[in-house]
Parts: structure tokens; sequence; C-alpha cells
């Protein structure tokens, strides 16, 4: 009897699978974007920029619970929110953004809490 073909995830894959059960808190003295974590919660004046290489399936929320001064979130390069701008501003206190990527080349912007800016 043949044996069955098994395709195995990728590290990659594995990683967005990871992801997605971990949450990072980042303030403006630590505004660095982490690959690994699902849910950002991010701190008054925070400017996170995704960097990573996008895999299909990431899926990654940002929150600000406190925006006295904006937290901004910056796409990766190639990238928009909204087909036009690469940035999303979270203004109001609970704002916050989801997002998942369909695949390396396109991102999209499940929902939206509170105030969401694009520029």
């Amino acid at each position: 009897m043949a044996q069955p073909h098994l395709e195995y995830p990728t590290a990659r894959e594995m990683s967005c699978l990871a992801q997605q059960y971990r949450v990072t808190v980042k303030s403006a003295d630590d505004a660095a974007f982490d690959d690994m974590a699902g849910v950002f919660v991010l701190g008054s004046g925070v400017d996170i920029a995704m960097t990573c290489e996008p895999a299909p399936g990431m899926h990654l929320t940002f929150i600000c619970p406190d925006s006295t001064a904006d937290a901004t979130v910056t796409a990766p390069t190639g990238f928009t929110f909204d087909g036009t701008n690469d940035k999303a501003a979270l203004t109001t206190n609970g704002a916050a953004i989801e997002v998942v990527y369909k695949d390396a080349n396109e991102l999209y912007v499940i929902r939206t809490e509170g105030t969401v800016t694009y520029s």
C-alpha cells in the first residue's frame, strides 16, 4: 500500500500560525515590529512599521487603548490599507485595525474600530 504524500508547513507558515496567539505591547520607546506577534497593543504616540515579508494568511491586529498622541501603523513597502495610503493613524481611545495578507501582494483591512484615518 502506498504511503500518502504529506505536505509539511514551511517555517514561515508555522510562524503565521504561531503569531495568532501572541500579544505584544509597544511603547514609543520600543516600537520595533515583531512578525511573531499577532496582536499589538500600541501605547500613545507609537509609530510602528510592518517590516516583515508577509506570509499568506498572516493576520495582525493593532489596538491603541490610549490615543493621547495618535498611534500610527505603516504598511510594508508596496502595500496600502485602502488602495492609496500606506499609513493608518489610530486616533481615538480603543481604536483598532485588523488586517490579513491574502498573498505576497495584497493586504486586506478586515475591520476597524473607533477612528482610523489613512494617509
